[in-house]
Formats: structure tokens, C-alpha cells, sequence
């Protein structure tokens, strides 16, 4: 049953329990049951001006707690909220004995939920529900605690009334309206629970980032620090090797001064074999070859100490200038 039909079996049962009631006369009864016709069809500004009529003839005063009742609700269908609130207020205030009175309480629930209320609308349904558990609208009041709740951002608690409604009132026309309210809330869910994994891997990726750059830093500290070691230690090094090279080039140098001392007695040697009378031919034969390997022997070993130093000259010069 959709809303519209339901409303209009609703207004022919309230209508047929009026006319049950009525002691005013004829033209009472026909102005009340005008109203509600057109307000089942929809025509609230019509059913409005025929319910004003009763409140403005005092000899319709039975049936003033119909019309500010009526008034009321035509005014909540319209959307004209602060009109509804104000008749409401006073029929809730001045006829607590009337049979609308209930359905009143429950209508200003839902009229706070209207006007988002949402605190204030959940208060008054419950209240209406502990005083009218079996009332009509029980059904309709949980729904309405529901999408209050909903509004509200609490989708445990409305999921929960949302599956109440659904089990213990089965016939009730908010039933399709719940199944979807519920689906809505499990995609809220599941979209809540992915954008807690987004962020949860956010915040893991920034943590990683963050742990890389304090890595990074920690590393480039840490090799400033070996490049510093390395440095000091090439220092040492260096000096180290030089101090050998230096004795090295002292011993070579020795070794040359040596060597041209050798040349020197060599060739002094030489030149005075050919003018040796007491040496003949053939002993100068045999020492001229001994004293030529000797000479060749040494200018070998000196070109060699000397191509040596000039070796260790360059490389101290080069590390010289770095």
C-alpha cells in the first residue's frame, strides 16, 4: 500500500470515528468531512479554509480539536513548517482528551524530524512509543528514530531499528523503505572500511617515506663521516709512503753516487791499459771486454736509479697538488 492510500484509508477511519462523535449540526459534520476529502486529495490550501471555518463558529467548538489537528497536518504536507508547529503546540496544549491526541504526539516527532531536530524528534518518539506501544504509528515511529539516527551519523544504532521495523512489522508500508535504508548503510560501511585501508596505506606510504628520508640522511651522515675517516686515513697513508719514498730516493741516490765513483775508477783504469809496457797484446785483449761490460753494467744500473727517481719525483709532485 503506497503512502497516498494509506493516508486516504486513514483519513475515512478518522472521519467515520468524527461523524460517530458529532452532537453539532448538520453543517459541522458536512464542513469536516469536506476538509478531509480534500485533504486526501492532496488539496491542503482547500482543506486548510474549510477547517478554519469550524475554529471561527463558536457553535462548532466540539470540534475545534478536529480542525487546529487537521490545520496542523495540512500545513506539515504543505512543507510550511513553523504554521504546523504553532497549531500543533496549541492542540497538544488544549486538547490532551481528544482522540487525536496520541497521533498529535507522534506527528510533532516526526515534525521535528522535518525541521531536523533530529535529539528532539528521537525524545519525542520514543515517549510516544512507551505511552502507545500498540498505537498505529509504532511502526512509523521506529522508522522515523531510525532515520534520525541516520541523520545523525549513528547508522549502528539506525541499522539496528531499521532491522526491528523490518522483522516485528512486516505489513508496514516502511518496510521497502528500511530494506533500502539498511543497503545504504552497509555501502557506507564498506566505503568507511575502504577509506580506512586508503588511509591506514597513506599513512603507511608517508611512513615509509619519512622512514627512507631519515635512512637516507642517516646514510649520507654516515659516509660524510667515512669520507672524513678516509681522508684522515689517506693523510697518514700519504705521509707514510712518502717517508719511505724519501729513504728510497736517499738509498738511490746513494747507490748513483756509487756507481759514478765505480765509472770514474773504470775509466781511469781504461786509460791507462794502452800505455802499460809490462802488458801485452794479448793480456789487453782479454782485459778490454771485462772493463767495457763493467762500464756498460754500470751505466746500465745508473740509467736505471736515475729513471727511478725521476719516477718518485713526479709522483711526489703530483700528490703535491691535490
Amino acid at each position: 500500500m503506497n503512502k497516498k492510500r494509506f493516508y486516504t484509508v486513514l483519513m475515512l477511519f478518522f472521519f467515520t470515528a468524527l461523524v460517530g462523535g458529532f452532537s453539532q449540526t448538520d453543517d459541522g459534520k458536512a464542513i469536516i468531512k469536506s476538509g478531509l476529502e480534500k485533504f486526501t486529495k492532496g488539496q491542503y490550501a482547500h482543506a486548510i479554509i474549510d477547517f478554519r471555518q469550524i475554529i471561527l463558529n463558536p457553535s462548532y467548538e466540539n470540534l475545534y480539536d478536529a480542525a487546529y489537528f487537521w490545520i496542523a497536518r495540512s500545513y506539515m504536507e504543505e512543507g510550511i513548517l513553523s504554521k504546523a508547529e504553532s497549531n500543533l503546540e496549541f492542540f497538544i496544549q488544549n486538547f490532551p482528551s481528544s482522540r487525536f491526541y496520541p497521533e498529535a504526539i507522534y506527528q510533532k516527532g516526526r515534525l521535528l524530524y522535518m525541521q531536523q531536530d533530529y535529539e528532539n524528534s528521537i525524545q519525542v518518539l520514543y515517549e510516544y512509543l512507551k505511552k502507545y506501544p500498540k498505537a498505529p504509528f509504532a511502526a512509523n515511529s521506529y522508522f522515523w528514530i531510525a532515520e534520525s539516527l541516520y541523520a545523525l551519523g549513528h547508522f549502528d544504532k539506525a541499522q539496528q531499528l531499521y532491522a526491528y521495523l523490518i522483522k516485528e512489522y512486516p505489513t508496514s508500508y516502511k518496510v521497502e523503505t528500511s530494506k533500502y535504508k539498511l543497503s545504504l548503510i552497509a555501502l557506507k560501511q564498506h566505503e568507511e572500511e575502504l577509506l580506512k585501508l586508503l588511509r591506514l596505506s597513506h599513512e603507511e606510504y608517508l611512513k615509509v617515506i619519512n622512514d627512507f628520508q631519515n635512512r637516507e640522511k642517516t646514510y649520507e651522515q654516515a659516509l660524510a663521516g667515512y669520507q672524513r675517516k678516509l681522508l684522515a686515513a689517506s693523510s697518514n697513508d700519504t705521509k707514510k709512503l712518502l717517508k719511505e719514498l724519501n729513504a728510497e730516493l736517499s738509498k738511490k741516490d746513494q747507490e748513483i753516487a756509487s756507481l759514478n765513483r765505480q765509472l770514474v775508477e773504470e775509466k781511469d783504469k781504461t786509460a791507462k791499459t794502452p800505455s802499460d809496457s809490462s802488458i801485452n797484446a794479448s793480456q789487453t785483449t782479454t782485459l778490454n771486454p771485462k772493463n767495457t761490460t763493467n762500464i756498460s753494467e754500470l751505466l746500465t744500473l745508473k740509467s736505471e736509479a736515475l729513471e727511478l727517481k725521476a719516477f718518485y719525483l713526479d709522483w711526489l709532485q703530483s700528490k703535491s697538488g691535490e
